[in-house]
């Protein structure tokens, strides 16, 4: 797996730079498949599909460290489809343990930078190395994910 070289250098002109170990990342928590039954967070709020399909970009994150709590709440509205009665939460999880993540040595994810126009707080997380990978490692990755991240109730 590689070493996450694009973590080094911004990537996004619209971002605040590049992402510290430090920094808290954020997934808005709207859908009720997010959470399951006991109010943990489920697996469908971290899809396999965003780690898996190049085209995704990786699993979208929130940079909560530079934004603002109005901020935070308005793009919470906006990923949950326009409604304030859909947000159940945010899961909340620091950069660096993310990147601590390996497996037989090699690390697992990269956290980038990559701020879009309207939101220079976004940030992916993507596989480190996606070559050889499968479908079941994906999943045994994302299970390690999950588990750093709490959730944390609107």
């Amino acid at each position: 797996m590689g070493e996450c070289s694009e973590e080094q250098e911004q990537q996004s002109p619209h971002s605040p730079g590049t992402v510290r170990d430090a920094e808290r990342l954020g997934r808005f928590i709207v859908r009720s498949d997010h959470l399951a039954e006991d109010g943990e967070l489920a697996p469908a709020a971290f899809p396999v599909q965003d780690f898996l399909d190049h085209s995704r970009g990786g699993l979208s994150v929130a940079r909560l460290d530079h934004m603002s709590a109005i901020d935070i709440r308005r793009r919470a509205v906006l990923v949950g489809s326009g409604s304030a009665n859909a947000v159940r939460g945010r899961a909340v999880a620091k950069t660096g343990p993310i990147r601590a993540i390996r497996t037989d040595g090699a690390r697992v994810f990269c956290v980038v930078d990559d701020g879009k126009p309207d939101f220079g707080a976004h940030a992916a997380t993507r596989l480190a190395d996606e070559r050889g990978i499968s479908k079941s490692s994906v999943r045994r990755a994302r299970n390690q994910l999950m588990r750093l991240f709490s959730f944390q109730p609107s």
